[in-house]
């Protein structure tokens, strides 16, 4: 691994630090706590370049991320170490190549940061995002090879392997990383910065670089600020990395939060039903030959009605990638109906499962009773009810919300891509359908086949009949 002149250029920025020194894990730390009320399980893990502390930039960096409802912590990486400001004077001969070898590696390094982490953890942080400037990119990389942290930023990383070190990201990471990048920079250079974006190109967790031109290795931490292109710059990469941190782990925040209260309500569980379509299919098949009617089901994570006049309107989500999916979006535009959405009854638990675990149940159809309708669609049998639709509208990406705006609120090309929803969860399309039929159904009359099938607290269940409270509208 080497090192280039840039990493130990650099501008000591005016200002005054507003955190504080503690010791976390006997580890010499630089703390900023916002003013404001924060989340207590999640921090920003600030690791800086090879001046460290030593440098106010990177404690004025470190406020600048409290200042924005973070709590950012900044290990001393260097064990009272670190290259001091005074290699920027010129004609200075420091060789951090002398300095990295006595004891700045990844040996000695990996283990300072480590050291933070658990005392963090055992005060009862669950959540780190890092950033890495510099040095520090190479530590953000290898805490996200093992999930340690759920988000990653860095900018202009130093000690990375290309591509060696970008294909691991991609193969064992699921952290949402984002790269500042700039003009010149030995370190991470243009062909690397191109060679990143191929890689990452379908980076399901999330992957977005930012370049800044007229800027150089080092900008967005000890960069000349009389340069108005390296302010803006600095400037741009900080505001990023906060963006980026805000839709990664304050969003999953929102999203365990939201998570929670949904369970204490409960859900309906509906199974639909549909032919497959041959594109659908995984087997290869000749087009030319009648092919055999294959039956296809999928328990539904979400459904309800949207509208009763003028037409009734039901919709649901599917996730993706999804036979059923595909088999709808490829549906032929002139049959009466594409499906049947079968609203389970209390009994029918089993069925609710066995459609929802294709791993574990790849021929479900074997085990459940059904019939078919009017338009040669399954109807499960014992269903406390079930409706004919004809979709609507097929397949809007639920991870894309440029594509949801309506066109007259839709931003630029280059704005557009970024609002492109990154997470590690799977995504969903939404479908909307009209009811084209109410299926008749003998509904036996014993207990459990007239209540709906439930699902609550993770667990499925059903209503207890009783007059608890007033008539609801009607």
């Amino acid at each position: 691994m080497s090192f280039c002149k840039d990493c130990i250029k650099g501008v000591t920025h005016e200002g005054t630090p507003e955190g504080k020194i503690e010791h976390i894990g006997g580890i010499e730390t630089y703390v900023a706590t916002p003013t404001v009320d924060y989340p207590k399980d999640k921090v920003v893990l600030v690791l800086t370049d090879v001046f460290g502390l030593s440098l106010v930039n990177n404690k004025l960096l470190t406020d600048d991320y409290a200042r924005n409802g973070f709590k950012a912590v900044a290990p001393d990486l260097f064990n009272g170490d670190p290259v001091t400001p005074d290699a920027f004077s010129p004609g200075s001969t420091f060789d951090i190549g002398a300095w990295f070898a006595k004891g700045h590696d990844q040996a000695h390094t990996r283990p300072i940061v480590d050291k933070v982490i658990a005392a963090l953890k055992a005060e009862g942080v669950t959540t780190f995002a890092a950033v890495g400037y510099c040095f520090g990119a190479r530590y953000v990389f290898d805490l996200a090879f093992e999930n340690i942290i759920k988000a990653s930023a860095v900018a202009h990383p130093s000690l990375l392997k290309v591509p060696e070190d970008l294909e691991r990201y991609v193969a064992e990471s699921k952290a949402p990383l984002l790269i500042n990048s700039c003009t010149v920079d030995q370190q991470y250079p243009p062909e690397s910065q191109a060679k990143g974006d191929e890689i990452f190109a379908n980076f399901a967790p999330g992957y977005k670089r930012e370049y800044f031109d007229g800027c150089s290795h080092g900008f967005a931490v000890r960069g000349d600020l009389s340069d108005p292109k390296v302010k803006a710059g600095k400037e741009g990469a900080f505001k990023a990395t906060v963006e980026w941190f805000i839709n990664t782990i304050s969003a999953e925040a929102t999203k365990n939060r939201l998570r929670g209260l949904l369970r204490e309500t409960a859900q309906p569980v509906a199974v639909v039903t549909s032919v497959l379509s041959p594109d659908a299919s995984t087997h290869p098949h000749d087009p030319t030959e009648q092919q055999p009617r294959v039956y296809h089901g999928a328990t539904l994570s979400s459904f309800t009605s949207i509208a009763m006049d003028p037409v009734p309107l039901v919709t649901f989500a599917l996730r993706i990638p999804s036979r059923m999916a595909a088999s709808l979006n490829s549906s032929p535009s002139n049959s009466s109906s594409d499906m049947v959405i079968n609203i389970l009854s209390a009994h029918q638990a089993s069925i609710a499962t066995s459609f929802s675990r294709p791993d574990l149940h790849p021929h479900p159809f074997s085990t459940t009773p059904y019939f078919l309708n009017a338009d040669g669609l399954p109807v499960i049998r014992g269903s406390l009810g079930a409706i004919a639709c004809k979709l609507v509208a097929k397949g809007l990406p639920l991870h894309d919300l440029r594509f949801l705006r309506p066109q007259q609120h839709r931003q630029n090309d280059e704005d557009e891509a970024a609002e492109k929803v990154s997470g590690t969860a799977n995504v969903s399309e939404l479908f909307i359908a009209q009811v084209t039929r109410v299926e008749e159904l003998d509904v036996p009359g014993d207990e459990g086949h007239d209540l709906p099938l439930l699902y609550h607290r993770r667990r499925f269940t059903t209503c207890i009949p009783g007059d608890i409270s007033t008539a609801g509208p009607s």
